[in-house]
């Protein structure tokens, strides 16, 4: 569970830092049909800042985890 954890922060939160990818064109085609004016570069850049954030929590959860894991398993 937690390795397709591991693909979902980088994968999900940052995918929408590519101006083609799938989920930007999705947001902005969304946005647009209910009149909000946005653009794929502002979609992407605001998703960088996101995507940053979720790389820090990630690390620090897997540290976390990885810390636990050692004291279940007796530091080996």
């Amino acid at each position: 569970g937690l390795c397709a954890g591991v693909e979902n922060f980088g994968n999900f939160f940052g995918q929408n830092c590519f101006l083609g990818a799938s989920g930007t064109l999705l947001i902005v085609s969304t946005l647009t049909e209910q009149s909000i004016n946005v653009d794929v570069l502002g979609v992407a850049m605001w998703s960088i800042p996101i995507a940053i954030v979720s790389v820090i929590i990630g690390i620090i959860y897997f540290l976390v985890y990885d810390r636990k894991l050692e004291k279940a398993l007796g530091g080996k």
